[in-house]
């Protein structure tokens, strides 16, 4: 690990420093062996690619699977889902409504909700007439 203090009073000083400071390392790195230089290989034309060779017709596409049928999904919903839900609620109804739909599951607000009671809770606000 290298670390570097760099003063200056202004964002150019800083710059100026940092180069000058990266200079003196880097002009200090030499190789040890000159086997452990890197080297950049030359520039070479690039060779054209060959004709591709015919490609045989191909064969007719096989009959498409039916769709599976999709279940009905039943995954939890998230806290943004239910937020909204009690939002709509809430503008229909007014904040009782919301305050009597999170008691009946224990809660004083969503965020005291058990996450296993956001489908319960997401489905009465959507049914609350």
């Amino acid at each position: 690990m290298i670390r570097l203090t760099i003063e200056g009073n202004t964002a150019q000083e800083m710059v100026d420093e940092l180069l000058e400071t990266m200079g003196n390392f880097l002009s200090k790195i030499q190789p040890k062996e000159p086997d452990t230089m890197v080297r950049v290989p030359e520039k070479q034309e690039p060779t054209p690619a060959p004709a591709p060779a015919p490609t045989p017709a191909p064969a007719p596409a096989p009959a498409p699977a039916p769709a599976p049928v999709e279940e009905p999904k039943t995954e939890q919903p998230s806290i943004e889902e239910v937020r909204a839900a009690l939002k709509e609620l809430r503008d229909r109804k007014g904040s009782g409504t919301v305050r009597e739909l999170l008691k009946a599951y224990g809660a004083d607000s969503l965020l005291d909700l058990k996450p296993e009671d956001y489908l319960g809770a997401l489905a009465r606000a959507k049914t609350e007439v």
